[in-house]
Parts: C-alpha cells; sequence; structure tokens
C-alpha cells in the first residue's frame, strides 16, 4: 500500500516577495500545485524518494529530493538567460515569441495524439484560431483540405505550404504518410508576414512540423504508446422509415419513388423473385455501415548526452473502416540525431520512411456513386437481405431499380488500392564561426513512389443491367515525386551596445520537384473475375512528366532596442521556372515590429505579465500550374478522329494560350494585434486584425476565337480576406489538488471576390457553387424563391389551372443565393486536473453560412427524406398569393390555400436551389479525453519513470438542425469548393477507446 503525506512551504522571487504561479510537480507523476498569491503552497507526495520540480517562467528551474522534510522554502533565481517563450519558426529557427511582429499559435503532440486519431490534420480541428480544416470523407486515407485565414486564390492552391525539421514537404494527401505520435509540435505561421522567407511556396501560410528528438531526455529514455479505438458512423442522413416503394399513396415495386402506402398496411406481399415477404421497414444505410476499428503501437529510444542527442522510434497503425474492405496499413519508422561540439561543427541528421497502403473503391459519380444509393433506397426494400446478384450469373446485379449499382455489389466486387512508399528527411550542417557568427547549410530529400490499382467488376454500373452483362475496368497507375531543397544561410547575432541587439540572416535557397505519372488502362471485359489487362477489350495508357525550379535569395533584419522594441525587414527574390522566360523573377518583402508597453512602462508583473503590441506588412506572390509558362501541344480530335488513328500520331497547339507577361498571383497583408498577459499569466489573450489582398489573380479567361485560340490565362481580378482572430487562455482555478484551465480560439473573417475579368461576371468552380464579383467566396448560385417585393415573402401559385397551384413560384432569374462563409467558429477546451486524474473536452461552435444540399432535395424529391412525413396534412404555406398575368407578376393578399406536401410538391422545387439550402452551424463535442497517471514514483521498479492510461472519444454528439453532416465537403467539388453537399459522401466516424503510456 502507497500512503501520500503533504509538505507545506512559502516560494519567494529575487526580492524575497512572494510569488504566486510557481508550478510544482513531483517527478513521475501527476501530482503537482501552483503557489498562491503569497507563494506559499501544499503539495501532497507519495512516501520514498521523491523529487520535486520547481519552475516559472523566467526563473531558473531548480529540483530538490525531499527526503524526511516535511516543507521546503525556496527562493527563485532570475534566469538571465531566459527567453519569452520559444516557438519554431521559418527555417527551422527558434525565436522569441515575445519579440515576434505577428501572429502564431503552437500545438503540442500530446494534443494532436490525445484521441489517437490516425489522420494527423483532422486532429488539428479547432486547436487553432484561423485555420479552417474540411473533411471530404469518413473514409480511412483521406486527408482534410486546410486553409488558414479563408482564401486567397480563385482558381489556384489555397493549401498551406508543410515543413517538417526545417524541410519544405509535399502535403495534401501525402500528410497521411505522418506518425502524429512522432510530432513534437506544431506552429502554425498564419500570414506573409511570418512566412516570408519561404517566398512563393509559402503564400498561403506554413504548418511548421518539430518531430521528436533526444535533446530533452537527458538520459537513456523508452516510450511505448499504444491505442485502440472503435469508430461508427457519426451522422447520417435524417430518413423516413414509415412509407413504402409506390407513388401516389400506392405500393408498387416497379417505381423508384417512396411515395407510396405505409409500411404497416402492406402486410404480405409477392416480392421481385416471386416470394412471400412480409413487409417491414429496413434501415439500409445504417445496417450497410460496420463497426471500424483503429490499432496503434509506438516505441521510441532517445538519449543526449555532452555532445549529442538522438532518437529512434516505430510506429504501425492499422484501420478497418466503416465500409467493409476498407482500410489502412501504415508503418513508420524515424530517426533523429545531432552532434555538437565538434570543432564549432554541429552536424544533424533527420530521416523518415512510411509505408502506407490504403483500401476503398472506386470513385463513382453520379448515379454509379453506391453510397448516393444508400440515400435513394425506399425503406421498404430489404437491401442486405437481398441477393445482389444473379444466382444463374453473379455478373448482373440485382436492386430495385435500374441506373443506379446495389452497394453491396460494389463493395463485393471491386476494389481500389493505394500503395505508398515515402522517405525524406534532411541533412544539417553548422558552423559556428564566432559567438555571433555562424553558417548554416541544410540539404533535404523527399521521395515517394505511389502505385494504385483501381478495378470495377465486368457488370458495375448500367453495364450491369444488360444481357449479358458488359463493362468492367482496371487502371494501374504508377506515381513518383522527388523533391529536394537546399538551402544555405548565414547568421549574425549580436549585441551593439548595452542595449541594441542585431540579428540577421542572409541566404539562397533552391527548390527542384520533378513528378511523373504512367497509367495503363483498360475496359469492356471478356469474362467477369479475372482483374488482368489481358482480360480487357480496349486499351490506354497515358504518361506525364512535370518539372519546376524555384531559386530564392532573401534577407532578413531584426533590431531589438533593451528587449523592449522589436523592428523587422525581410526580402525574398524568387525565380520560378514554370512562368513566362521573361518574367521568373519576383521580389517580396515585408515588414513589421513589436512593443512591449508593459515592459515600457515598468507595470507590476505580478498583475499584469505582458502588454504587447505588433504590426506588419508583407508581401507575398502564387505562381501559376506547372507548364503555364507555354501554350502545349494536345493529342488531335478533328472531324470526330481521335489519335492515334491507324498507327498515326496527331497533335494541335491547345486551345488555350498563355499571357506572355503574365506574373505570379500578388497577395498585400496588413497585420495588427496585441498580446496581453495577466496575474503571472493565468490570463492570456491574443487578438489579431489581419486584411490581405489578393490581385493578379491567375485563371482562363474567353477570347475570341479570332486570336486562334478560345481562352487565355492571364492576370485579370483580385479577392479580399480580412478579419479577427482571438486566442484566450484561462486558468481560473488553482489548488494543490485541482486545477482549470479553459482555452477559446474564436475566428471570423471575410472571403470575397472583389473584380474578375472584364466581361466575367462569375467563374463556375463547380456548379452551383461559384466566384462571383462582388460577393462571399465561394458562393452559391441558381434559382429562387420568388419573393413580393413588397414585403419579401414567398409568392404562392393562386393559378387554379397551373400544376404547382398552391406552391411556392420559382425565380427563374439565376443569382447568388448564399454564402458559405461563416460568420464565426468558436472552439472551447476545458482541461481540468485533480490529483492524478485529468479530463479535457473540446467543443467546436461554427455560426452561419449555408450549403447546398443536393442529397436533401434528392431524398425530399424521393420521399425518403424525415421532412415528409407530413405528406398526408394539409398545410398552408406561408407567403402571399400571387401569379404571372403573361407580362407581370401579380401579388393578391395573404397565402390561405390548403396543399399537401407530396410528390408534386417536391419535384417542382428540384430546379430551385433556394429550396436545397441548409445551415451549415452545428456545435460537436470534438474530443473527450480521461487520464490516469500511476503513482510510479511510489513503486519498486526505479526504471519506470512514467505510466498513464487513458480513455478518449471523439466527435461524441453533433447538434444540427442539417439533413447531413454540415461539415463534410463532397470530394468531386474540387479543392476550393466549400459548402457542396451531395449524396454520396462517406460520413465521419464517431470514436470511442483508449490507450496506455509508458515510459522508462
Amino acid at each position: 500500500m502507497h500512503i501520500d503525506r503533504q509538505i507545506t512551504g512559502r516560494i519567494t522571487d529575487e526580492k524575497g516577495e512572494g510569488l504566486p504561479g510557481v508550478s510544482i510537480v513531483v517527478r513521475g507523476s501527476a501530482m503537482g500545485t501552483t503557489t498562491q498569491i503569497d507563494g506559499n503552497y501544499r503539495l501532497t507526495i507519495p512516501e520514498g524518494d521523491v523529487t520535486v520540480i520547481f519552475s516559472f517562467v523566467g526563473y531558473l528551474t531548480r529540483e530538490i529530493i525531499v527526503g524526511n522534510r516535511s516543507g521546503i522554502d525556496l527562493q527563485m533565481e532570475v534566469d538571465t538567460k531566459a527567453l519569452d517563450e520559444v516557438v519554431v519558426t521559418s527555417f527551422g529557427i527558434e525565436r522569441e515569441k515575445k519579440a515576434l511582429f505577428y501572429a502564431t499559435q503552437e500545438v503540442k503532440g500530446t494534443q494532436l495524439t490525445a484521441v489517437g486519431n490516425p489522420n494527423l490534420l483532422n486532429s488539428l480541428q479547432g486547436k487553432v484560431a484561423g485555420v479552417s480544416i474540411r473533411l471530404n470523407s469518413g473514409m480511412p486515407g483521406k486527408a482534410p483540405l486546410i486553409t488558414i485565414r479563408g482564401n486567397r486564390s480563385i482558381t489556384g492552391n489555397n493549401q498551406p505550404l508543410y515543413v517538417i525539421d526545417g524541410l519544405p514537404v509535399a502535403g495534401g494527401t501525402r500528410i497521411n504518410d505522418l506518425n502524429p505520435n512522432d510530432i513534437e509540435s506544431m506552429n502554425i505561421l498564419k500570414g506573409p508576414a511570418a512566412s516570408a522567407l519561404y517566398g512563393l511556396r509559402a503564400s498561403n501560410g506554413v504548418i511548421v512540423i518539430t518531430t521528436k528528438s533526444g535533446r530533452k531526455s537527458g538520459k537513456p529514455t523508452v516510450s511505448f504508446d499504444s491505442h485502440f479505438n472503435v469508430d461508427q458512423a457519426a451522422r447520417l442522413p435524417k430518413l423516413q422509415d414509415v412509407y413504402s416503394q409506390g407513388l401516389n399513396g400506392v405500393f408498387d415495386l416497379n417505381q423508384i419513388w417512396t411515395w407510396g402506402s405505409k409500411i404497416s398496411d402492406i402486410g404480405t406481399y409477392t416480392n421481385e423473385f416471386g416470394e412471400q415477404e412480409v413487409a417491414r421497414a429496413y434501415d439500409n444505410d445504417k445496417e450497410f455501415f460496420q463497426k471500424g476499428y483503429t490499432f496503434s503501437n509506438n516505441l521510441s529510444l532517445s538519449d543526449a548526452g555532452e555532445y549529442g542527442n538522438y532518437m529512434i522510434g516505430v510506429g504501425q497503425t492499422s484501420q478497418t473502416g466503416i465500409v467493409a474492405g476498407s482500410g489502412l496499413k501504415r508503418y513508420n519508422v524515424k530517426f533523429n540525431g545531432e552532434m555538437t561540439k565538434i570543432k564549432n561543427v554541429t552536424v544533424g541528421l533527420s530521416l523518415n520512411y512510411s509505408d502506407l497502403t490504403v483500401d476503398d473503391y472506386p470513385e463513382l459519380s453520379g448515379n454509379d456513386n453506391y453510397f448516393r444509393g444508400l440515400t435513394d433506397i425506399p425503406p421498404s426494400y430489404n437491401l442486405k437481405g437481398k441477393r445482389y446478384a444473379d444466382p444463374s450469373n453473379p455478373y448482373q446485379q440485382v436492386y430495385y431499380r435500374g441506373g443506379q449499382n446495389n452497394p453491396y455489389w460494389v463493395i463485393n466486387h471491386n476494389y481500389r488500392q493505394n500503395k505508398t512508399n515515402r522517405t525524406f528527411g534532411n541533412l544539417l550542417l553548422r558552423y559556428d564561426m564566432s559567438p555571433a557568427l555562424s553558417l548554416t547549410y541544410r540539404v533535404g530529400v523527399d521521395y515517394f513512389n505511389s502505385k494504385e490499382v483501381d478495378f470495377q467488376e465486368l457488370g458495375t454500373a448500367n453495364r450491369g443491367r444488360t444481357i449479358p452483362p458488359s463493362g468492367g475496368s482496371l487502371s494501374l497507375t504508377n506515381s513518383l515525386q522527388n523533391q529536394i531543397n537546399s538551402n544555405l544561410f548565414l547568421t549574425f547575432d549580436r549585441d551593439l551596445g548595452e542595449k541594441l541587439n542585431l540579428n540577421a540572416i542572409v541566404g539562397n535557397e533552391v527548390y527542384d520537384i520533378r513528378s511523373s505519372t504512367d497509367r495503363t488502362a483498360g475496359s469492356d471485359f471478356v469474362t467477369g473475375g479475372w482483374a488482368n489487362l489481358n482480360n480487357a477489350t480496349n486499351l490506354t495508357g497515358s504518361n506525364s512528366i512535370s518539372k519546376q525550379r524555384v531559386v530564392g535569395f532573401y534577407g532578413n533584419v531584426n533590431l531589438s532596442w533593451n528587449r523592449i522594441l522589436f523592428l523587422n525587414a525581410s526580402g525574398r527574390n524568387d525565380i520560378a521556372s514554370n512562368m513566362p522566360s521573361g518574367n521568373r523573377s519576383f521580389f517580396y518583402p515585408s515588414v513589421g515590429g513589436s512593443f512591449i508597453l508593459s515592459d515600457a512602462l515598468n507595470i507590476q508583473k505580478k498583475t499584469v505579465s505582458l502588454i504587447k503590441l505588433r504590426a506588419s506588412y508583407a508581401e507575398v506572390g502564387q505562381v501559376g500550374p506547372v507548364y503555364v509558362n507555354n501554350a502545349g501541344f494536345v493529342k488531335g480530335s478533328p472531324g470526330g478522329f481521335v489519335f492515334p488513328f491507324n498507327g498515326l500520331t496527331g497533335l494541335t497547339q491547345s486551345a488555350t494560350r498563355i499571357d506572355p507577361n503574365l506574373r505570379p498571383e500578388n497577395t498585400r497583408t496588413v497585420e495588427v494585434g496585441a498580446d496581453l498577459k495577466f496575474f503571472n499569466d493565468r490570463i492570456s489573450l491574443e487578438y489579431t486584425y489581419f486584411n490581405s489582398q489578393s490581385n493578379g489573380q491567375i485563371y482562363s479567361v474567353p477570347v475570341p476565337l479570332s486570336t486562334g485560340a478560345s481562352s487565355e490565362i492571364r492576370n485579370a481580378g483580385s479577392m479580399l480576406s480580412k478579419g479577427h482572430e482571438v486566442v484566450l487562455n484561462l486558468t481560473p482555478v488553482t489548488t494543490s489538488k485541482f486545477t482549470w484551465n479553459l482555452g477559446i480560439n474564436f475566428t471570423s473573417f471575410d472571403n470575397t471576390v472583389e473584380s474578375l475579368a472584364e466581361g466575367v461576371n462569375r467563374i463556375v468552380l463547380s456548379d452551383p457553387i461559384v466566384a462571383e464579383a462582388g460577393y462571399d467566396y465561394p458562393s452559391i448560385y441558381g434559382r429562387s424563391y420568388l419573393r413580393d417585393p413588397a414585403t419579401g415573402k414567398h409568392v404562392i401559385n393562386n393559378d387554379p389551372k397551373s400544376s404547382t397551384y398552391g406552391f411556392p413560384l420559382t425565380d427563374n432569374n439565376l443569382k447568388v443565393i448564399g454564402t458559405t462563409v461563416p460568420d464565426f467558429e468558436l472552439n472551447i477546451t476545458n482541461s481540468l486536473r485533480y490529483q492524478r486524474f485529468s479530463l479535457t473536452a473540446q467543443l467546436d461552435w461554427r455560426k452561419g453560412g449555408v450549403f447546398w444540399n443536393h442529397g436533401l432535395a434528392e431524398a425530399n424529391w424521393r420521399g425518403l427524406a424525415a421532412g415528409t412525413l407530413d405528406r398526408e396534412q394539409e398545410v398552408v404555406l406561408e407567403g402571399v398569393q400571387g401569379h404571372w398575368n403573361g407580362t407581370q407578376l401579380v401579388v393578391e393578399g395573404t397565402n390561405d390555400i390548403p396543399v399537401k406536401k407530396e410528390y408534386p410538391y417536391y419535384s417542382q422545387l428540384w430546379t430551385n436551389y433556394e429550396s436545397q439550402l441548409s445551415d451549415a452551424s452545428f456545435v460537436r463535442l470534438r474530443e473527450l479525453t480521461l487520464n490516469y497517471s500511476l503513482p510510479v514514483s511510489g513503486m519498486k521498479k526505479k526504471w519506470l519513470s512514467a505510466v498513464s492510461v487513458y480513455l478518449s472519444a471523439r466527435n461524441l454528439f453533433l447538434i444540427s438542425d442539417a439533413f447531413s453532416d454540415p461539415e463534410v465537403n463532397f470530394s468531386e467539388g474540387g479543392q476550393n469548393v466549400t459548402g457542396y453537399g451531395r449524396s454520396g459522401i462517406t460520413p465521419q466516424t464517431r470514436s470511442v477507446g483508449g490507450g496506455l503510456r509508458i515510459s522508462l
């Protein structure tokens, strides 16, 4: 039995005054407390050899062995070399956060692994103000899309640059290669001022990832982490289970609609196979999705000594998806090492290897999408219990309707598998020529090889309805990418007097990327069950190669006076190979400064820890796509002939030409803010306002055919992104046994298309999502309800001869009808610690904005949505009566026409996109974690440093009025498309699990 006891004492500052807020913890346990306002404390400790650690910002950390003492009084010593909070910035350089003139926010690795999510970016949701993360699928291996402070490019890239241990690497879906357990921290450089030294590639901000190393271990340390999750579909569409397949209130197996009779009124009937069946309601979509499982194990060894440090880690993750046959397997190996004090030379090496296999299903669009079929099936149809193929012909699909795939056919016959091997890392050499001058060279490589097999069986889609079945396809894709990044820079850091310090960097960076994709495909199989190109009637092949090089020269100067005033100026000149030959060199400047008002006024730090004002101005550019520097040739097809033809190859010049004066898009950003801390940092507030003007948008503009082309890629138009960010951290309660920490992130921004090219009113990103001058980006465009000009109310058709009598009239004039940009996002994280227990909960709230809920429109039309349950009731729709008399709208008073909202009602709204909009607001309990740290200090096993067990959950509940999850975006919409809610989206998952962490 382990018996706890208490010690007491008082902690004072260098003047002998009580020091509140000092952190006091027992090494190897969760026991801890903080000093009160007078510096007094009371701490519970276990029996045995106990070491207590005393720490406070700006003071030296002390470790004291308690022994038999019942109390410890301590005077803290000022750390004259201590910096304020240190963060990792450009090129992996650590800088004092106090000196930064821009907003940045750091997330610790422990926050990213709290619930065991294998997807790194999903774990970042809601943890950083100004960062938007949108999901496009709940399938394993799907990377979400991330933007920082909205969008800057209308049709170009809006994703941030990823930098790992100082090396820029491939982002997008390749972030799935990373093991979240390897991450020490992620620092988000939000604006151009923060990321200016990275140049063109950092136009959308930078996510700086620092992986774990042996620097902090100080002794050999072995760490083991194991986690297990059970996953299930978090939010399915709201469907009705009362009415059957049929039309006009009549049960009919030959109808694709669900406007039949009540299922309870049917009784026994003869089904499509001639068998007797008792009618009942089936929850087809819920029964289709299975429970998924995620299991991960991670092991690492680290050490640090006088001459260096190292860390070796291995990880394994296995995930079974909520769709049968889908899953993910990932193996990671990493090494971080550093050698120091070798004749003023520091050598660092970082290596990472990943082996990732993702199994899912071919992308099928429209009616062929099997998840779309799940929301189209009448509840009276027993999808799971009925055969999906004809017993006499296994490639002949069986389904309640034509034109769609049976979902069980797809998961039993089709598959897609992607295998990716990736290696990335960098070598660092630093020579300290003097205490003030150092030369650093970092060279890194990011290489991956991806092989994908995409198989669709004979009989897939409508080909499964023909007799005999036909179709089928197989494609084999091999993709290679190699990035090389070379960075050489000289750093000067010296005091120029008692109060003035100069820090300067000048350097050169070369970035080279080469990609190739080879694809071979076959279609129209001779026979089923043979996934081989030799089985295909038609064979096609393609290959592509792309190259890009960016050479940058940069400089950065920091001046600080008395550690109160910090000034900065930087500039970078990039030369980009993929711009027109006479227009490849571009220069981007930035200036900024911060002023520590609290130090200038010598304000009492116990009450006001920090008052900091900051401001910056920066410019950065973004180039167009690869090969935008020249109009190429494309495969010709004149007069309907497609080349190659009869062994001849034919090429023609592309119908899209390039403006020879094309230049990068240019973003100019002004950022101002303030950082405030009170009561020894128990209250901290960071506020930022930003205004980004992006000019010279690059996209294709129609031109007269007399020019010899149909369109031209040119600079035209501008976009504005402006907004506010607030980061608030509080410690409302702290005692010897209990601590409550509260973190709040608030984001509100406007994204507006200010202008487009002359003669271009809008750009269709993916119908009905558009970019239109004068409106939010992106917006939703389409038909809307016709409204009374006087009252704004819907006009209800009072023409008794019309088939839409009593229904709302539709305004056929197309226009912007909604914005996908939310009013604000608010994220609240509560952390409670009681002795060895800790509980953390993250709540996310998004308010405002709409999304095009095509899935709801279709479910209403077919009679499947829960909202169609009132079909038998007569209702009077709110609005005014009116009609067209042939030339104008005639309004005739308040509507009193009773109607039933049956098939005709929803059918006439099919082209009315306003009726298909849903509120994108939601409240979601994103994460919940309960952790218990075992009292290892009292155990006999001295080699055991720390042990903790925890329970975790993700996406426990969602509050939303929407038909489907408003947070999931349809992947077919494209990378710049938000608010695109088509049917066919795999739902995101709700996860519940637990884990074990051990340190030796």
